[in-house]
């Protein structure tokens, strides 16, 4: 009260001190009237809150595994469940949802917002009361919005894009982060948002690749596991290469993510096949993780292609991952092409060879996996031994990505296999497991013997074999048809006039009137399916009118053929 005389107490002159130093925006908390105009004038009682949600990351089940995730909004007690947005059984689910929402404050400064695991069917969402909170999280729409720092964000139209965890309450207190939300949000006040409109979010559309294999040539193929049907190990085999995708973006035909190559015959161990796989239409989303993996098999099979021989139908196998060569494509819109060998494996064959190496007979039963009183040093030759293991067989395989735009164009489209239009690469007939000695084993084995004994034999084998393919000429032009009777044989409709009149034409088709040369002619009065009367007995052209000549036939045919005579 009134005028103190003195100096100023230190203590108050600190606080003096570090009332000079404050900035503006702190010095109004200590002016009433500052204050309140501020809350009470400066700032809006009603905003436009924009929210803007990208994805989940790493998004779990309420308990475990995958769940059916959907956003759900809620300002201060108004919540609204965004059932649209459901996605089911994802980890990682892409919302690309845009929210407009107009608070009050403060009783809406509160914003909470998160993911529900939904518990309904695929096919409807069921009872919303079923379904269970994920994870949640927080923002203070009204400190957020009095933030220099957001307000110079929301000034440049620049908010940044946060990463908010959704944390779960724990039955012991604690929480559990259950994922991320990819998003951001701006708040504007009436005037701003009539001037600034909303952008709502849209995803960003896939671009499809095209992959083009071409599978060179095997080497290396084992046949220790490929047995007849004494237990003997086979010294050639037929087999194929097989190529599947495995793949959930995979938008191409059904039937096409299963193909095969032609058959290589004859094989010793290697093979020829230059042969394209074509896998069309793999859909690469900017930001969606790309599973793409291309699975090569070897099969025997028999002449007729079918999986064939012994038990082990599947020589070996190996997977060729080639998501980062469709990323790459999709993201410079050009081809990438690579070549590799690739080595495929076969668990039993690999147990065999280990067994060789490590000097065990393989009729003891033992395994490696049941050794456990062997020494270290036993230990350590097996698994060094292991590593020099050969795999089943090698594949040279030439790997192409081209976006499909330009895969689909007439100037670059190519066909699967070797069919047309066969380029970039151009792929060659093989010259090596299609030949005649190759698909027909037996036959090719039969015919050198034969030709072996005609030239090596004596003169009674010589004569057999002489007897033998003139016995097959014969019988081969049985089979050659001119003027529908076989070519060693003639046609009494021809030779005949007689019988031209007086036959069936039925009898033509079904190769009734055909007669061997050496016989004659006359064997043709004889048929009785040429009609000719017995005491007319020639063949010689009727003469006469038409009712003259039909006089010479045993009944009147159904259809018959006039010669007019000669004058």
């Amino acid at each position: 009260r009134g005028k103190r005389s003195g100096p100023i107490p230190e203590k108050l002159t600190e606080i003096l001190e570090l009332f000079d130093n404050m900035e503006g925006t702190e010095k109004m908390y200590y002016d009433e009237k500052k204050l309140r105009h501020k809350y009470k004038v400066e700032m809006p009682q009603m905003l436009r809150v924009r929210t803007y949600v990208v994805r989940g990351l790493n998004v779990s089940g309420v308990h475990a595994g995958f769940g059916n995730p959907y956003l759900y909004f809620k300002f201060g007690h108004e919540q609204k469940m965004l059932t649209d947005t459901k996605k089911i059984s994802e980890a990682n689910p892409r919302f690309f949802k845009t929210d407009e929402q107009d608070v009050m404050l403060p009783q809406q400064s509160k914003f909470e917002f998160g993911l529900y695991d939904s518990q309904g069917q695929e096919e409807d969402f069921g009872g919303l009361g079923n379904d269970e909170l994920i994870g949640r999280s927080f923002i203070d729409l009204e400190d957020r919005f009095d933030s220099t720092n957001f307000k110079h964000y929301m000034k440049l139209n620049k908010v940044p894009i946060e990463y908010r965890p959704l944390k779960q309450d724990t039955d012991a207190g604690g929480t559990l982060c259950k994922g991320n939300l990819e998003m951001w949000v701006e708040i504007l006040d009436a005037t701003t948002a009539a001037e600034r409109p909303v952008n709502p979010l849209v995803e960003p559309p896939a671009i499809e690749i095209e992959l083009r294999v071409v599978v060179w040539t095997v080497r290396n193929l084992s046949l220790k596991l490929c047995t007849d049907e004494n237990g003997l190990q086979e010294e050639s085999i037929n087999f194929r290469v097989r190529c599947q995708i495995d793949s959930s973006v995979y938008k191409g035909p059904e039937n096409a993510k299963t193909q095969e190559t032609d058959i290589h015959f004859g094989s010793t161990g290697e093979g020829e096949f230059n042969w394209r796989f074509v896998f069309s239409r793999i859909a690469v989303t900017t930001g969606v993780p790309v599973d793409c993996t291309l699975h090569f098999t070897i099969w025997k099979v028999s002449h007729e292609g079918v999986v064939t021989g012994t038990t082990r139908f599947m020589m070996c196998e190996s997977n060729l991952e080639t998501k980062s060569y469709c990323s790459k494509t999709a993201a410079r819109s050009e081809l990438v092409e690579v070549s590799e060998e690739i080595a495929l494996q076969n668990t039993e064959l690999t147990k065999l060879l280990e067994k060789e190496a490590a000097g065990l007979d393989e009729g003891d039963g033992a395994t490696f996996a049941d050794d456990d009183d062997e020494s270290d040093s036993d230990e350590e030759g097996l698994e060094r031994k292991s590593k020099e293991i050969p795999p089943a067989a090698l594949m040279e395989v030439l790997l192409q990505a081209v976006p499909q735009s330009q895969a689909s164009s007439s100037d670059h489209k190519v066909g699967v296999g070797r069919e047309e239009p066969n380029r970039n690469p151009v792929l060659l007939h093989p010259k090596s497991g299609r030949g005649f000695r190759e698909v027909f084993k037996e036959t090719a084995a039969l015919i050198d013997g034969v030709m072996e004994g005609f030239a090596n034999g004596k003169r009674r084998c010589k004569i057999l074999v002489a007897l033998f393919l003139v016995i097959g000429v014969i019988a081969l032009l049985h089979y050659i048809k001119k003027n529908d009777c076989p070519i060693i044989q003639a046609n009494c409709e021809i030779t005949c006039p007689t019988c031209k009149i007086c036959r069936d034409k039925q009898d033509v088709k079904a190769g009734r009137l055909c007669y061997y040369g050496i016989v004659g002619v006359k064997s043709c009065i004889a048929n009785p399916y040429c009609n000719i009367r017995e005491a007319y007995g020639k063949c010689d052209e009727p003469s006469g009118n038409k009712q003259e000549q039909q006089e010479q036939c045993i009944a009147k045919p159904p259809d018959t053929t006039v010669i007019q005579t000669q004058t």
